[in-house]
C-alpha cells in the first residue's frame, strides 16, 4: 500500500473576513483601491493578463502592486512528475490562441525551458541550469524593493521581448532597465552581489500569494481576496465597483 502523502492547508485568517465589507471611503489619486498582482515570467498567462493589469491602473484609481513569483519548477522541482499529461499539450496550444485572441504577438517558444522530455517523462531541469530565470528574479525583487512605481514597466517590457518574439531577449535587459531610468550595470551587480536578499523578497511574494488561498498566477489579490487566472480579470473588475471603482476624472462606477 502506498503512502499517504498529507498537504498542509493554510487557513484564512478570520479576521479577513471584514474586508469583504465593500469599502465607503471615496476612491481618488489620494485613495485608490490596491489589488496585488502575484506574476510569473515563465507563465505564459501572466503576459496575456499584464497589459490588462497595466490598463486598469492607468484608466482607473487602481495601485497595482506587481508581486514576482517564481516558476513553479523552480519553486517544486517534481511539480511536472505529479500533473497530469494533457497540460502539456493543452496549455502551449491555448496560451497561443488566447494570444492571438486578444492580438497580442505570440512566441512561447522563446522562453527556456527549465523541464526536458525524455521518452513520455516531463523532468525539471537541474538548477544550474536556471541561470538566466535567476538573473531576472533578482533583478526583479530589487525593482520591487526599490523601484515598486517601476515593477509594472519592467514586467510589462520583460514579458513583450519573452512572448513578442525578440530573439535573444536576455541581451535586452540593460536596455529595458535604462528605459526605466534604472541604471543598467549598477542595478545588475547589486542585485548579484545580494541576491540572497532579493530572493527573500520573492519568497515572501510566494507566501503571501498561497496565503491568499491560491499559489498559482496570475493571481490579482484584493483585500486578501484571489483572483486567479487571466480569465478572471473581468470577476476583478466587479469586485472593485462593488467597492467604489472610480475611472480617472469620473465618478463611481454602478
Amino acid at each position: 500500500m502506498s503512502e499517504t502523502k498529507l498537504v498542509k492547508i493554510i487557513p484564512r485568517p478570520a479576521a479577513w473576513d471584514e474586508v469583504r465589507k465593500p469599502l465607503t471611503a471615496n476612491v481618488n489619486e489620494q485613495n485608490p483601491l490596491e489589488v496585488d498582482l502575484m506574476t510569473s515570467f515563465r507563465s505564459g498567462y501572466c503576459y496575456l493578463a499584464m497589459d490588462r493589469y497595466a490598463a486598469l491602473q492607468r484608466d482607473y484609481y487602481v495601485k497595482v502592486n506587481v508581486r514576482f513569483i517564481r516558476p513553479v519548477l523552480m519553486r517544486d522541482p517534481e511539480m511536472f512528475l505529479k500533473s497530469t499529461d494533457y497540460r502539456y499539450l493543452y496549455d502551449p496550444m491555448d496560451m497561443g490562441r488566447q494570444a492571438q485572441f486578444l492580438g497580442l504577438p505570440w512566441r512561447g517558444d522563446m522562453v527556456p525551458d527549465i523541464c526536458k522530455t525524455v521518452g513520455n517523462a516531463v523532468t525539471p531541469t537541474p538548477n544550474e541550469e536556471h541561470g538566466l530565470f535567476y538573473r531576472v528574479y533578482a533583478i526583479s525583487g530589487l525593482i520591487q524593493s526599490e523601484h515598486p512605481g517601476k515593477a509594472m514597466g519592467w514586467a510589462q517590457r520583460m514579458f513583450q521581448t519573452m512572448y513578442g518574439g525578440v530573439d535573444n531577449w536576455q541581451n535586452l535587459i540593460p536596455e529595458v532597465l535604462s528605459e526605466l531610468a534604472i541604471p543598467a550595470d549598477p542595478t545588475e551587480k547589486k542585485s548579484l552581489d545580494q541576491k540572497e536578499h532579493y530572493f527573500s523578497i520573492i519568497e515572501q511574494n510566494e507566501a503571501n500569494n498561497h496565503a491568499s488561498g491560491h499559489g498559482g498566477v496570475p493571481n490579482g489579490i484584493f483585500r486578501c481576496d484571489p483572483f486567479w487566472g487571466h480569465d478572471r480579470i473581468d470577476t476583478l473588475i466587479w469586485r472593485l465597483k462593488q467597492n467604489g471603482l472610480t475611472r480617472r476624472w469620473s465618478k463611481p462606477l454602478d
